[in-house]
């Protein structure tokens, strides 16, 4: 089943295109990867599909229901949820606090979405920091915190803006496993990432922006040999990977 589907995408600021005529569909259950160089339009593919941006022409459609026109909120009910590649929590409030807001997306009252919140603060990881202030969480575990608030909101599909980034080679490989669990509890993933061996190990399809077009699209050992992805993102190293 086609969850998201995304026709003839485009954003265009005066007389550049961030987003350029872009359609991809993603499956239920699967993990897409999208991939591309700085400024190829990947944050704001995101920020088009979630709503946080308005398009210029083009469709999104989620589970069947065009949300094009949705302000973020009502796509994030809908079940479609975000991270962002700059992790900004309530740093007056602790790790508990910020994902209870998240969780009252779907709770009845507080105490569920406590109990919500502390359910996902444990399956990624962040239950010994419960009571922290968020402004003494490190990288790993604001990214992670990042990642329990999009949870708490119970996607059915989840949107990932390099999760990945300004992680160790050992908090990468935890984040790996991760990413495969929550996609086997259900939850469709769609991540934009530059740490091509998460990539190349976590995605049934990758899609790659240039310049805001998208260049090519296949599975990693596809993209991997394209020629005109390794000219214009992975280098000649993949060539023969």
């Amino acid at each position: 089943m086609v969850l998201l589907d995304v026709s003839g995408l485009s954003k265009h600021y005066g007389g550049l295109y961030a987003v350029h005529d872009v359609s991809l569909q993603v499956e239920e259950a699967r993990i897409v990867g999208v991939i591309g160089p700085n400024g190829a339009g990947k944050s704001t593919l995101f920020s088009l599909i979630a709503g946080a941006v308005r398009t210029d022409s083009g469709h999104v459609v989620f589970a069947g229901e065009d949300v094009t026109k949705m302000r973020p909120y009502q796509i994030c009910e809908r079940g479609l949820a975000r991270t962002f590649q700059v992790a900004k929590p309530f740093l007056d409030l602790t790790v508990l606090e910020n994902v209870t807001i998240a969780a009252l997306v779907r709770k009845p009252n507080v105490h569920a979405a406590i109990d919500k919140a502390e359910s996902v603060l444990k399956f990624v990881g962040l239950a010994h920091r419960i009571r922290a202030e968020s402004r003494t969480l490190g990288t790993a575990d604001r990214k992670r915190l990042e990642l329990a608030r999009a949870l708490a909101t119970e996607p059915r599909l989840l949107l990932l803006d390099e999760v990945m980034a300004g992680l160790t080679s050992i908090e990468t490989r935890q984040a790996v496993d991760l990413v495969r669990e929550i996609r086997d509890k259900g939850v469709t993933v769609l991540l934009v990432e530059h740490v091509m061996q998460a990539v190349m190990a976590l995605c049934e399809e990758i899609l790659v922006l240039h310049e805001g077009k998208l260049l090519a699209k296949g599975s990693p050992a596809e993209i991997a040999a394209h020629p005109a992805v390794i000219e214009a993102y992975l280098g000649k190293g993949y060539a023969h990977a």
